[in-house]
Parts: C-alpha cells; sequence; structure tokens
C-alpha cells in the first residue's frame, strides 16, 4: 500500500513536470514571433521602438510623461526597463518569454478546471493558435496584459463554479486588475463584468457580507501594485503629466477623428476581430452553453465576451495586436463545452478527443507550424541583422555626424531611430505625429523646446504633415545635408 502511494505520487510529479516542460517549450515557440530573440534581431513595431525609447529615458535618469511625452500606462516602460537592465539586446524577449509562460501557464490551470491534462493542453495550443495573427512582433501593452487577464479569468471561474476564493487569490485579482489599469484601461472588461457578477452572485444567494471580505483584500492587491507606481510618479514630479498624457490626451486622441469614431466604423472592427473562426466557434459554444445550462456563469461570461469584443472596437482603429486580449477568454468556452458533452455521454469521450483533434489539426496547426517555418527561417540568417535597411541607412548617418552626448530629433514617429543610434532627442516629444496634430498646446510646447534647443542632427520626413517650423528651424541655424534614404522621403540635415 505504502509502495503504491509512493509511486503515485511519483507518477503525479512527472505528469506535472512534463507539463510544465511542454506549456515551455509551447511558450518558447511562440516568443520567437518576438521582433528581437536569441538568434534574430529585426525592426520592432513603431509603438515597441516608442516604449523601448521611454525605458532608456528612464535608465538614463528621466521619467516618463515629465521627460518623454506618451500616452500609455507606466508599467510598459518599467517591463522594458527591467528587461533593458537584464540585456541590452535579449533582455526585453527576456521579459517577453517569461509574460507569454505565465499567461500559457494561467490559460491551462483555468482548462484544468473543467478537463484532463491532455485536454486542457490541446485547448491551450488550440486557442493561442489565434495569438499569431494579433502579436504583431510583441512587446505591446496586450501581451503583457495576458497573464494579468488570464490570472483574472481564473479566479472568477473557480469562484462561480466551484465557491474556491482566498485572500491570496482576492489579492492577486487586485494586482492584476492594477497591471491591466497600469498598461491601457480599456482592456478592464472581465472584471466589468465579473465584478458586477460577484456582487448580484453574494446578494442573490444571502451572502453579501462577503462582499466587504472580497473588496478589503480586493483593494488591497491593487494598492499593492498601483501605490509604488504612484508614488515613484509623484516623489519625482511626473504624477501631473501622467494624468494629463494617460487619461486627458487619450480622451482627446479618442475623440480625435470623428470619421472613426462614428458608429459604423466601430461595427467595422468589431466584425474584423469577431470574423476568426475560433472567435466565432467560442463564442458560439458559450452562447449556447448559457441557453443550455441557464447557469448563471456561462451567461455572465456571454456578457463579458462580447464586452471584451466592444472594448475592442470602441476607437474605430483596427489594430490587429488589440485583439491579443480575445486569448484568454477563448479557454473556458472550449473546456467548458468539452466537459459538459462528456457528461452527457461518458462514453463519447473518444470521440470527442477526435474531435477536438481535428479541429486542432485544421485550425491551429497551420499556424503553428507557419510560426516554426518563420522561425527556422530566421535561424538560417542567424548572422544577419534584420533591421529595416532605410532604419540602419539613417542610423548609421546619425551616428557619423553626432557623438553619443549629442542630442538629435527624429520626425514623425520612428523612435527606432533613437535606439539604434544610441541617442536622445532634443525634446520630450520624442514623437510627434500624431499628438501636435491632436493637441495645439503640445504643437506649441514642441515648437518651442525645438527652437530652444536645437538638435545636433535632425533626420527630417518630407511626407510629414506640420514640418514647417522645423524647415524654418533648418533655415535659421545653416543645417547642412549629411544625405537621405533611397526614396528621397528621409533627409538627414547637421548643425
Amino acid at each position: 500500500m505504502k509502495f503504491e502511494l509512493k509511486s503515485d505520487k511519483k507518477k503525479e510529479l512527472i505528469n506535472r513536470i512534463l507539463t510544465l516542460g511542454m506549456i515551455t517549450v509551447l511558450a518558447f515557440l511562440f516568443s520567437l514571433q518576438c521582433s528581437s530573440h536569441l538568434w534574430k534581431t529585426s525592426t520592432p513595431s513603431t509603438d515597441s521602438s516608442v516604449f523601448t525609447y521611454v525605458a532608456r529615458v528612464i535608465l538614463n535618469g528621466g521619467m516618463p510623461y515629465r521627460d518623454v511625452f506618451d500616452h500609455k500606462g507606466p508599467l510598459i516602460y518599467l517591463f522594458d526597463a527591467l528587461g533593458l537592465l537584464i540585456s541590452e539586446r535579449l533582455g526585453i524577449w527576456i521579459i517577453e518569454l517569461m509574460t507569454l509562460l505565465a499567461g500559457f501557464m494561467i490559460m491551462y490551470k483555468t482548462a484544468r478546471l473543467k478537463c484532463s491534462r491532455l485536454v486542457s493542453l490541446g485547448i491551450l495550443l488550440l486557442s493561442c493558435s489565434v495569438l499569431f495573427k494579433y502579436f504583431q512582433w510583441g512587446n505591446l501593452t496586450e501581451e503583457f496584459a495576458i497573464p494579468f487577464i488570464a490570472a483574472g479569468i481564473y479566479i472568477f471561474t473557480d469562484y462561480f463554479l466551484y465557491g474556491h476564493i482566498t485572500k491570496l487569490r482576492l489579492i492577486v485579482c487586485g494586482i492584476s486588475f492594477a497591471a491591466v489599469c497600469l498598461l491601457r484601461v480599456n482592456m478592464i472588461p472581465v472584471w466589468i463584468v465579473m465584478c458586477v457578477g460577484v456582487l448580484i452572485y453574494t446578494i442573490w444567494r444571502h451572502q453579501a457580507k462577503d462582499l466587504i471580505f472580497f473588496l478589503a483584500f480586493f483593494l488591497l492587491g491593487f494598492v499593492i501594485l498601483t501605490l509604488p507606481v504612484i508614488l515613484w510618479l509623484a516623489v519625482n514630479n511626473s504624477f501631473e503629466m501622467f494624468i494629463d498624457n494617460y487619461i486627458i490626451f487619450n480622451q482627446r486622441y479618442s475623440s480625435f477623428d470623428t470619421a472613426t469614431a462614428a458608429f459604423s466604423a466601430r461595427g467595422s472592427v468589431f466584425m474584423a476581430f469577431f470574423n476568426e473562426p475560433l472567435v466565432i466557434l467560442a463564442f458560439a459554444l458559450q452562447a449556447y452553453q448559457a441557453v443550455k445550462s441557464k447557469n448563471f456563469f456561462d451567461i455572465l461570461y456571454v456578457v463579458y465576451f462580447l464586452l471584451n469584443m466592444i472594448f475592442l472596437s470602441l476607437s474605430g482603429h483596427l489594430f490587429w495586436h488589440y485583439g491579443m486580449i480575445i486569448v484568454p477568454s477563448l479557454i473556458y468556452p472550449f473546456a467548458s463545452f468539452y466537459s459538459e458533452c462528456q457528461n452527457w455521454k461518458k462514453s463519447s469521450t473518444k470521440t470527442l478527443s477526435l474531435v477536438l483533434l481535428y479541429i486542432i489539426v485544421t485550425l491551429a496547426m497551420p499556424s503553428w507550424l507557419s510560426g516554426a517555418d518563420s522561425a527556422f527561417k530566421d535561424l538560417a540568417l542567424k548572422d544577419t541583422d534584420q533591421t529595416d535597411a532605410d532604419a540602419l541607412a539613417i542610423a548609421e548617418l546619425v551616428s557619423q555626424n553626432s557623438s553619443p552626448d549629442d542630442q538629435i530629433l527624429v520626425c514623425g514617429n520612428w523612435n527606432l531611430i533613437y535606439n539604434i543610434c544610441d541617442r536622445f532627442a532634443c525634446t520630450k516629444y520624442a514623437y510627434q505625429s500624431p499628438p501636435i496634430a491632436i493637441d495645439e498646446e503640445i504643437a506649441q510646447d514642441y515648437y518651442h523646446e525645438i527652437s530652444e534647443n536645437p538638435p545636433k542632427v535632425i533626420v527630417y520626413n518630407t511626407d510629414m504633415v506640420g514640418n514647417e517650423e522645423v524647415m524654418k528651424l533648418i533655415r535659421a541655424n545653416h543645417y547642412k545635408k549629411a544625405g537621405r534614404n533611397k526614396t528621397g522621403n528621409i533627409i538627414v540635415y547637421v548643425r
């Protein structure tokens, strides 16, 4: 008997290690979609370059918002700064890998609330295949939000299904909510819907007194993460600018283009995100479950799923990376439907597994195989810098005509140049498009800063609207042309 008990424990340990190993492999394979990883250096997205630049400003003694303009939450800059501290070349990728691993692990745990290990791994593989479409080279707020959103879903799901809740889970839920708020606040539908659900659920079950307990530890978690960040901003005279950039400017930004703010534009974006086979399938299965079971949580989850899609569409802009936050929401519908099918007819397990395998092979594997193929091609080019040739050429001109202590100006939104050259801007508006078109005060502040502190080098973009003041600066200070890109729209001027 003792021998069998030890054998069972050993088998369980081996299974857990194998599962962790498989999830780690999946996270690593997916991390090879990042713009830079173990054997690849290439062009990051525009937003990623901005976040890396702000992180460099922080590590150089500056502060976001006060010394450099951007309108995302401060946590993204701190993640990037931590990555650069680890390694200038691979640090951000390491942080991304850890983020993906944490997200995959929590999503797997959510599936395990309903399914076996193997089936849960299959559902994870299936759901995360959608991430290939939305990832867009990574280092974006949505990527870092994935584990926190997944944690929220897991905690709420386990509470509503099985009544499992602890002080630690409430604190983690609060921390996760705070993290998403400090990344981009419009990614919080899971907390909006589920917190209202908890309120209704506890009152309905005559357990309203539990709300004080829930709220106290949830708020404790929220404060644990939020307070240090707010104090860091406040002590360094950056909090007021944080409010101005992150809240006030974003309100202006969201209403700047009336065409994209129109209902029809938002509807088009909603349908673009919804028109994905696995998203449609997950929603259909969840809606079916809600209608059939009339279970409160299943109904609540349908509301969350729809509100999540609506929040993605509010801007009226179709940015595919917004869709990353859909991925954690796909796990529960697939796991719940599979589990319920087993309960209806236990003899159908083999058939269900074959159906799941078919769906994985037809809908998920093409994305994973394409991603693997891309990674192997990168491996073949591991000694080649795959950064955009125009960017490398312009960066070389900047480096030749300035020293690391010189401040420069890159017109438009091309922070990649600052990062490649290891230079900083002469103004806190390292990028100006679209801020100067949205806010006249920002435009005036920007023009004043560059006239008071003329840069050593100007990377001038002839296609950018609103460059008249920059050209006046070039003429007044007798800048000389140092070169241009092949297409001629980017000119490097030197003072």
